[in-house]
């Protein structure tokens, strides 16, 4: 069950990217380790 998963890292990575606080190399890191924990 990945994809709420991505949909709300993506959404996340979206906000967080125009709000300037995180880059999305590190949002992207922390969904592929999060995705991992699910498998």
């Amino acid at each position: 069950e990945t994809e709420p998963l991505i949909k709300y890292y993506t959404e996340k990575d979206a906000l967080m990217t125009i709000d300037g606080r995180k880059d999305s190399e590190e949002v992207f890191q922390a969904l592929k380790q999060a995705v991992r924990r699910c498998n």
